[in-house]
């Protein structure tokens, strides 16, 4: 996050909105990957986090260089695909289309 005129670094955001009248309560958040799900332990957002009627929108954020530097120590590299999803108190996964991160760019970003 960014005060003022500075410009923030990098952040890997998901969103997430419920167009419905019940409340939805999520549980966590993260990126699902091609062999598992990966979730963000420092997000900004603090679960249970309830999408109701007064407070539709919730936007998780991780920040993309330790993200990317995290994924790499765990053996991946280049371009990985990967869908942002938030869990509910249900079980259920809410998941975004996919996307490309770029790991060797995000993990060599300078401040």
């Amino acid at each position: 996050m960014a005060l003022g005129n500075q410009v923030s670094h990098p952040m890997l955001t998901v969103t997430a909105i419920n167009h419905g009248r019940r409340p939805v309560t999520l549980t966590a958040v993260g990126v699902g990957l091609p062999d598992k799900y990966c979730y963000f332990t420092n997000s900004n957002v603090r679960f249970p986090f309830v999408l109701s009627e007064d407070n539709p929108k919730c936007d998780a954020m991780n920040d993309a260089k330790t993200t990317a530097l995290e994924l790499k120590g765990e053996g991946y590299n280049g371009k990985l695909k990967m869908k942002g999803f938030y869990k509910s108190a249900t079980g259920k996964f809410f998941k975004s289309k996919t996307m490309k991160f770029d790991l060797e760019g995000y993990s060599t970003f300078r401040e």
